[in-house]
């Protein structure tokens, strides 16, 4: 596994938490990016070539290859079963407290990300239609050190290329929990 070579064991402490509720709460800035709709597809993490992208970074909004950055919250593989998993940077012990939780509500259904229940210790398997609410690693930023939220929907798993595409909406509005396209509103 590729992602081993390059990890450093790293621990990221949860500082601040706020339970800010919408915009107009004088705590949180006024949002500056628009959530919108993006379709990524990642390589398996094992039996693909090292340079291929097996993992997504919230905050960047991108893809990235695990050989050459830590700076990531979840990667996908297929495990020894031939299933299709998504794993948390946490499970590495580089994300501090990334995690996913899977959801049965459909994916445009999702209006905000929930609070606690994420999977931070183990791989989550996925098939076509499952969606999940993504929590990322911590971020400094101007109220606190918080995470960031996106929600992700699986289009389409193919295990013979090794391969995932699925949809995600990934809100970088600092305390923010909105997961509806355009400006949050909280």
């Amino acid at each position: 596994m590729r992602l081993y070579r390059f990890v450093a064991a790293s621990t990221v402490a949860v500082g601040l938490v706020i339970g800010a509720s919408s915009c107009d709460d004088p705590i949180l800035p006024s949002p500056i990016y628009s959530n919108a709709v993006d379709t990524v597809s990642l390589a398996a993490l094992d039996g693909t070539p090292v340079s291929t992208r097996s993992a997504y970074d919230v905050a960047s909004l991108s893809t990235v290859r695990t050989d050459v950055t830590t700076a990531f919250d979840f990667v996908f593989n297929i495990d020894t079963l031939g299933r299709a998993v998504l794993i948390p940077a946490s499970v590495f012990h580089i994300g501090g407290n990334a995690g996913l939780r899977p959801s049965t509500t459909p994916f445009a259904d999702i209006r905000s990300a929930p609070e606690g229940n994420y999977i931070t210790d183990s791989a989550v398997v996925v098939l076509p239609g499952d969606v999940m609410v993504v929590r990322s690693r911590v971020a400094s930023c101007s109220v606190g050190i918080l995470p960031y939220y996106a929600k992700l929907g699986v289009i389409a798993v193919d295990a013979g290329q090794r391969r995932i595409t699925f949809e995600i909406l990934s809100n970088i509005n600092c305390g923010y929990r909105s997961l509806d396209p355009g400006l949050p509103t909280q």
